[in-house]
Parts: structure tokens; C-alpha cells; sequence
């Protein structure tokens, strides 16, 4: 057996920058400028940002869109493999020079001023995506023998309607799928039993969070401690960061899918249900690290009925560095979207104590008599 000096951890898709990136490649720095600028004028409906370098001082410049110096956000990071994705964690997708940087996925522009410098760079065609004609309009012949641009698309510079359609479509396309996460592991102190065995439903409360993801077409799997042995084999995630309670819970399943965005759930909110659930992802917004809803009660957040996006992971794991372990807090503090649910809160209602489960199985006899 091979020995493994470090553990080998499922890594996050995508490239050094973003999960949607995409590189620009075959056409003169000012060319590829204009063009990025064309596309983030013309796609508002999502937040892109553009990668490109600093002639001056060869530093990574960000901005989101290419205007000019008065207003557009920039920011300078020296080159460093592992400080490029925080900057970026609330756009949907970057736009890349690749005359300067590489890209996962790469959009090859047909201009004859670099023609011959694109020959010489046929090793970072990985994943083309698109072929942008600009003044050639037949594949050089270079290209023509490579199987990997065969279907490949191919759209004139001067349709910029159709380039932006293409972009939303691919960034729209690698939207993350949803896990459905059970947070179960409490003590249940105050309640005295298992809050996850307790039946509200004709069945354990667990096993019915679990049948309202299945309705949706939603895998799921439960947040479980070491301790919580009635869990152990049914599709569960044993804490890693113990002692955290549900934040750990959090944590351990996004170290295990880093792909996925998940959707939480804690096993001591009896009135949630499936049109709840639908509500979140109907209007769930990817470019935010989590979608929420608003708790009138507490006048915050409701951090555990929440679909955190995978750039949430590591801002999860920022705050546990600055010594906080409290989702709502994250949530606070974060680029998020929140939904009012207006006259339905009281699903969000959670029972931690015998006197709540009793009022909230009046509650729900009432309603099933009315249905």
C-alpha cells in the first residue's frame, strides 16, 4: 500500500481564479479589452469579473467590468496561486486575458495580429468553448486538424448579442447542484431525547426532512457526531470539526463536496415542509454565498434553512479562523440573499423543549384536520 505523507482532499472544480472561468486567447490585449467590456455592459443580469494584468507593474489587476479607473473596482495581488479565488467569491464568473493568465476553459478569438503567437500556445487549448471570428473568419489551418474544436461553436466578434447569450448559458449551465443536509448530533438536553427520533410526521423527523428532499429530486445526506449511532450508515457525515456544533456540521459536509452547494435543514423544525424548500431554490442566487430567509423573531437571519453556495466554504472557514463558530453570524456579515416570508415564519419555528413539542403538535393536528 502506497504511502500518503497528506490527506487527499476532493478539490473544488474550475481553475486558479473561479469554478466559471473563461479564457480569452488569440486576439492583442486592446481587442480583448474592448470585447470584455462589450459583454459586461451587455450581461447585466449577472456579475462578472474581468482578469487581466497591468502592463505597468505586472500585477493581476480584478475589476468588474473594463471602464475605466473611476468606476470600476480594482485590486492588485501579487501573483500567488493560492490568493486568487477569495477576491472573486461573489461573481458568477470571471473573464480571463489569457495573453497574460490561463483559464479552465478557454474562448479563442481568429485575429490575424496573432496568428502566429497563438501557434506557439496550442497546449493551453484544454477546453475551448467558443470560437470568436474576428478579422479571419476560416479556422487557421493549425486548428483544423484538432479534434477538441470539432463542434465547437463559432460566432463573429461583431454579434455581441449572441457571445453574451453564450456566456449567461455557460455560466448559468455549471450551476452548482443542491445536497440536502440534515443537521441531527444535537444533545437534545432540554428537549431529554434524540430531537431527530422525534415523530411529528408518522415518522422519525430526520426520515421526514429526508422524504421532503427526495420529493424534490434532491440527494441528501444527515450531519451526524460520532455519538448519534442511529445515523451511522444511513447516508451520513460524521462531524470532523467537532465541537462546533451545527457550523461544524456545515463544514464537515462542504470539505466532503466542496462542489455542492447544500441545503440545510436542523431536525427541530416540525413545520417546515416542501413548499418551503421550493420557495429557497426557486429564488436561490448563486452569485451570494448563501440564500436565507428572514426570521422576524429573531429580526436576523434564519442560518440553518439556508442553501450555502460552494464559495461559502471558505468563508466559513475564515470566520472559524477569527474565533467565531455561529452561522447567523456568517450570514450577518456576508454577501447573501434574504426572503421575507411574510404571513408563513412560523415554519421556522424550532422546539427544544417538551412544553414546544407539545404546542407544535397542536398546531400541526389542527392543520392536518383542515387539509
Amino acid at each position: 500500500m502506497q504511502h500518503l505523507k497528506h490527506t487527499k482532499l476532493t478539490k473544488p472544480i474550475g481553475g486558479l481564479f473561479h469554478r466559471n472561468e473563461l479564457a480569452f486567447i488569440g486576439a492583442p490585449c486592446d481587442v480583448i479589452a474592448e470585447l470584455f467590456n462589450d459583454i459586461v455592459i451587455n450581461i447585466p443580469s449577472i456579475e462578472l469579473a474581468v482578469i487581466d494584468a497591468d502592463h505597468n507593474s505586472g500585477e493581476i489587476d480584478i475589476r468588474q467590468g473594463y471602464i475605466d479607473k473611476i468606476k470600476y473596482h480594482q485590486y492588485n495581488i501579487k501573483e500567488n496561486h493560492f490568493n486568487k479565488r477569495p477576491f472573486l467569491l461573489n461573481y458568477s464568473g470571471v473573464l480571463i486575458n489569457a495573453n497574460h493568465f490561463n483559464g479552465e476553459a478557454q474562448i479563442v478569438i481568429l485575429n490575424s495580429k496573432k496568428k502566429e503567437s497563438l501557434s506557439r500556445k496550442l497546449d493551453r487549448l484544454t477546453n475551448v468553448v467558443l470560437i470568436i471570428t474576428d478579422d479571419v473568419t476560416e479556422l487557421y489551418d493549425y486548428l483544423k486538424g484538432m479534434d477538441k474544436l470539432i463542434n465547437v461553436p463559432i460566432i463573429p466578434k461583431s454579434n455581441i448579442t449572441s457571445i453574451c447569450k453564450f456566456i449567461t448559458e455557460f455560466v448559468s449551465g455549471r450551476k452548482p447542484s443542491l445536497l440536502g443536509c440534515i443537521l441531527t448530533g444535537g444533545k437534545s438536553t432540554r428537549m431529554g431525547q434524540d430531537k431527530a427520533l422525534l415523530e411529528y410526521h408518522n415518522m422519525p423527523q430526520y426520515e421526514y426532512v429526508k422524504s421532503i428532499f427526495f420529493e424534490l429530486g434532491i440527494p441528501s445526506v444527515i450531519s451526524a457526531t460520532e455519538d448519534s449511532q442511529s445515523y451511522i450508515g444511513i447516508d451520513s457525515v460524521i462531524d470532523e470539526f467537532v465541537g462546533l456544533g451545527p457550523f461544524g456540521g456545515i463544514l464537515s459536509i462542504m470539505k466532503k463536496y466542496p462542489n455542492s452547494a447544500i441545503i440545510t435543514c436542523p431536525c427541530d423544525v416540525p413545520m417546515v415542509d416542501k413548499s418551503l424548500f421550493s420557495k429557497l431554490i426557486d429564488e436561490r442566487d448563486t452569485s451570494k454565498i448563501a440564500t436565507c430567509f428572514y426570521n422576524p423573531e429573531t429580526d436576523f437571519p434564519e442560518p440553518l434553512i439556508t442553501i450555502w453556495e460552494p464559495q461559502a466554504y471558505s468563508v466559513l472557514l475564515e470566520f472559524l479562523a477569527l474565533g467565531y463558530s455561529c452561522p447567523r453570524k456568517v450570514l450577518i456579515n456576508s454577501n447573501i440573499k434574504m426572503i421575507d416570508l411574510k404571513g408563513e415564519s412560523y415554519r421556522l419555528v424550532n422546539v427544544n423543549t417538551p412544553e414546544d413539542k407539545t404546542k407544535v403538535e397542536a398546531i400541526i393536528s389542527k392543520f392536518n384536520e383542515t387539509c
